[in-house]
Order: structure tokens, then C-alpha cells, then sequence
């Protein structure tokens, strides 16, 4: 549910505040460039606007969306190259995921990556270094040109878990990064790089 406000007594001071204030687009950034764009290539109109609805940080939930490899892939060669990076122990049940700490499916067994690179921005976001660090070292060959699957956390697991049973793929789960993290991305001006990297299928 949402609530909405008509602000008739003390708009200006609003404005001033907002117009101070540094506001990131959580979404939509497209249709935002795409408009200015528009606007800067002819006569902007006097009523030319953009609806937005502004947040408080704290009110921003973040999703995490899980990574999934088809098969087949081989769970030994797949332990011992994350092994290069993260710290990584079998685990008994379903691992939580964490900011710095991954849960990997493979063989029928569930694991612990721990540790990885930290750094500021794209760098240290944990979908960066897996990405990174694994994904983008995996053998071609075994994996018969199919893309990596990005799954929606909301979705659950057991599906996906599922279907590397089937096909002897992997899976990755991983947490939403920190609001914070994000907004480094913003501020260090990585945004392109990200693009980019969607654009790519990653």
C-alpha cells in the first residue's frame, strides 16, 4: 500500500530540499537517458517532466538473484577452480548466502565459498568476483555454448537445484549486495560497466 500526499503549503521548501539533496534512479535510468537525450537534441518544453517516486535508503530492498550453470559440468574441476579464490568447505544442508560468502550446487553436493576479493564498487560485489573468478573460466567445450541462467532468489531454489540434478549443472546462490554497495557503483561512475556486462548476457 501507498500513501500519497497533496503538498499545497510549503512546496518550495520541498523542492529546495530534493534540488539539495544527491537522488539515485533505482530504476528506469533508460527511459530517464533516453528522455533527456530527446530533450537536449531539440527545445526542451516548458512542461517537460519526468514522474518519479523518491525513497529513503533504509526503504530500498534489494533482490538477490541466483546463478545458474547447464550442464554438464564436472563437480571436482568445479571445486578446485573455485578453490583458486574462495575458501571451500562441503556443507551438510542448504547454505545461507551472505555478502561475501556464495552457496554452490554441484554433483549432488551443496558448498561454502568464502572469503574472495574485496574491493570497492563493481569490484567487490560478490556477483562481480564470481563472475570473474569462476563463470567466465569455465570450459566452452563442456558446456556446449549454453548461457548462464540468472534466477530470480524469489523463485526459490528447489526448481533450479532440480535441473542441475537433470542435467549435471551447477548452481550459485547468492545474497542481494548492500544498497550502500550500490550506490558506490553510482558514485564511482561504474554504471556503463554494468550495462555493458548485462548487455553480454552476464
Amino acid at each position: 500500500q501507498q500513501t500519497i500526499w497533496r503538498v499545497e503549503e510549503g512546496a518550495d521548501e520541498l523542492l529546495a530540499e530534493l534540488t539539495e539533496s544527491t537522488l539515485y534512479i533505482a530504476d528506469g535510468h533508460h527511459r530517464t537517458a533516453a528522455a533527456l537525450a530527446e530533450w537536449e537534441q531539440g527545445d526542451r518544453p516548458d512542461e517537460a517532466a519526468l514522474m518519479c517516486v523518491v525513497y529513503p535508503l533504509d526503504a530500498l530492498v534489494l533482490s538477490a538473484f541466483h546463478r545458474r550453470v547447464p550442464g554438464r559440468v564436472d563437480p571436482d574441476a568445479l571445486v578446485a577452480l573455485a578453490g583458486e579464490t574462495y575458501s571451500v568447505l562441503e556443507a551438510d544442508a542448504i547454505p545461507e548466502p551472505d555478502i561475501g560468502r556464495l552457496g554452490m550446487y554441484a554433483g549432488g553436493r551443496w558448498f561454502v565459498l568464502t572469503g574472495g576479493p574485496t574491493a570497492r564498487g563493481v569490484a567487490g560485489l560478490d556477483v562481480t568476483v564470481l563472475q570473474e573468478a569462476i563463470l567466465d573460466r569455465l570450459d566452452p567445450a563442456d558446456r556446449k555454448g549454453l548461457p548462464v541462467e540468472t534466477i530470480p532468489a524469489a523463485r526459490g531454489i528447489d526448481e533450479a537445484r532440480s535441473r542441475c540434478d537433470a542435467d549435471g549443472g551447477a548452481l550459485f546462490t547468492l545474497a542481494p549486495p548492500r544498497p550502500e554497495a550500490v550506490l558506490e557503483v553510482a558514485d564511482d561512475g561504474e554504471i556503463e560497466w554494468m550495462l555493458t556486462r548485462r548487455a553480454k548476457g552476464i
